[in-house]
């Protein structure tokens, strides 16, 4: 729908829609559904369910939608001299001739004054859904450290920020300006979204791991055949040292389903996905800290070879297994991790690496 406003923007500005009057103001009642559909994901978030009378928060944008047809309907020279009177533009007009009307509730013209009382309303209820979330998570907005929390924090921080945009945009009257500045926001929110669901589609599946499985049953015999499959794939053919590497790529190749998969990382390991992975990028770059063949290495070249997109992921990760930097343990890696064939360092209360045997 976002991507839908965007093009609605393009085709006016690039005057298309002089050329296709049917194209004008083909995303104006979207806006109305925008604000509802975003809460609607945090409350399921939130609350693993949908909201109480899901329905009734599209009423508004029904009705609009409703209202709007009355213009879809109308020809389209009644489209074009509507689009020249609107954007003052010095052009002939078309004759037209007589029609039905084209706006009977008369709202058309208080779309954009509609959608921004709507975001507005429905940003304060992500925010409060999002809060939720956090408390759940036991972090702070500030500080989260899962990538799925980080990444609903940050959406709805630009939900808020397209909100300042409309408001903008009422302010000036629909000026130029001020919907590019609209189209920016949107456009922002669309690369955002896109960028951060290529690189990890899977990153929900880490929230509330284990509430998820409580009315599923999953036979031992099969638990214990996917877990070992699991291991010996991570343990030999190491597919976390590609930087893309998803659940669902995991999932894939040992054949199971991702609901499985997680569920025994979730319950067998006690790890989400990611700190399950981290373990083992964390365990291959002590490998590599310890070998003296790898001393030339710096420590950026290392934290991509074992499959971090960044130096400071990996350190941050690194510490958080180790309990020290990548530095001191190259120093000194006796004083962290038995230098052997598991390098595992336990500490109690925090994650922890895993064997590199099928025994765990």
């Amino acid at each position: 729908m976002i991507s839908l406003q965007i093009s609605d923007f393009f085709f006016a500005y690039s005057l298309i829609s002089i050329r296709y009057p049917h194209l004008i103001d083909i995303s104006l009642p979207l806006g109305l559904a925008i604000g509802p559909l975003i809460y609607v994901f945090y409350f399921s978030v939130a609350e693993k369910k949908y909201p109480r009378h899901l329905l009734f928060h599209f009423i508004p944008s029904a009705v609009f939608t409703i209202n709007q047809s009355f213009y879809y309907l109308q020809a389209a020279d009644f489209k074009y001299n509507s689009f020249i009177v609107s954007r003052g533009l010095d052009l002939p007009l078309r004759i037209t001739h007589d029609t039905f009307i084209s706006d009977p509730l008369e709202i058309r013209n208080l779309g954009g004054l509609f959608t921004t009382i709507s975001l507005a309303i429905y940003t304060i209820l992500i925010f409060r859904e999002l809060l939720m979330i956090l408390k759940q998570a036991r972090v702070k907005i500030w500080k989260p450290e899962r990538r799925s929390l980080i990444w609903m924090r940050n959406f709805a921080l630009l939900t808020m920020l397209l909100v300042l945009f409309v408001v903008i945009n009422q302010i000036f009257g629909g000026e130029p300006e001020s919907e590019y500045i609209v189209a920016t926001g949107l456009t922002i929110i669309i690369y955002y979204s896109s960028y951060h669901y290529i690189r990890s589609f899977s990153m929900l599946n880490e929230l509330f791991p284990t509430a998820k499985y409580e009315k599923s049953a999953l036979p031992e015999g099969m638990k214990k055949k996917i877990r070992e499959r699991l291991i010996t794939h991570m343990e030999n053919d190491k597919p976390f040292l590609n930087n893309m590497f998803s659940l669902t790529q995991l999932s894939e190749n040992i054949l199971a389903s991702p609901n499985h998969v997680s569920r025994i990382i979730n319950e067998d390991f006690k790890q989400s996905y990611f700190d399950f992975v981290s373990g083992y990028r964390i365990l291959e770059a002590c490998k590599y800290l310890v070998d003296p063949g790898n001393n030339t290495r710096t420590m950026e070249e290392i934290s991509f070879l074992v499959g971090y997109n960044s130096k400071a992921a990996f350190n941050k990760a690194f510490k958080k297994f180790t309990g020290t930097t990548p530095l001191h343990f190259k120093k000194d890696p006796e004083m962290y991790s038995p230098i052997g064939k598991h390098l595992i360092t336990y500490k109690k209360g925090s994650a922890y690496f895993i064997h590199e045997s099928l025994e765990h």
